[in-house]
């Protein structure tokens, strides 16, 4: 198949989806996250940890402006958590801070060195900056660390649709949905080329 499209090819480029709100793991008080505040014999830990499942109930809900100042004082208590280094840079990027939002999944990054994630996280800030090439970097990146990482391969595919390069973007959606069927975004936007392309 080839992928020389037009300029309507271009405009779908501003719908492209990236990534969808934190999921229902990832906010709330739930058994696991209970079971990890009892445990934790640290009493900077244990305040910490119950600091950062109270912002992550604010993500859940969309309030990041709420969830910095929880995590912000969460990392006072506990500063080698990747954990809060990762969500403290998401919540900067979702709230447009990103030199601080880049700083925080470096560090997570140098933390856990195979927390996908945060390979992603810094991928989409740099992508925000319009550093295309750099992004690319770190999604190339989270693939080598997490080959079955859904998310890694559809964010390497929206950041090759800016660079024009459509054949390589459609096979990174379609390893996207077999790494991970339930992955609305990888349907839509290998959709949206099936359709520029006038092969639908």
């Amino acid at each position: 198949m080839r992928y020389r499209l037009t300029s309507m090819l271009c405009c779908l480029l501003f719908g492209i989806v990236v990534c969808g709100p934190v999921s229902a793991v990832d906010g709330g008080l739930d058994s696991d996250s209970i079971e990890r505040i009892v445990g934790e014999k640290d009493t900077n830990k244990k305040a910490a940890l119950a600091l950062r499942v109270q912002a992550l109930t604010q993500m859940a809900q969309d309030r990041f402006q709420q969830a910095a100042p929880l995590l912000e004082q969460s990392l006072r208590l506990d500063k080698e958590s990747s954990e809060t280094h990762f969500y403290l840079g998401k919540v900067y990027r979702k709230l447009k801070r990103l030199p601080e939002a880049k700083l925080h999944f470096e560090e997570a990054i140098r933390l856990d060195p195979v927390d996908v994630r945060a390979y992603i996280g810094l991928g989409r800030v740099y992508r925000q900056q319009g550093e295309i090439e750099a992004a690319m970097v770190k999604f190339e990146e989270a693939i080598a660390v997490d080959p079955t990482s859904a998310s890694a391969c559809v964010n390497m595919g929206n950041a090759l649709l800016f660079t024009h390069d459509f054949e390589r973007a459609a096979d990174m959606f379609r390893k996207a949905v077999v790494l991970d069927p339930a992955t609305p975004s990888a349907y839509l936007n290998l959709g949206n080329l099936y359709l520029a392309a006038g092969e639908w």
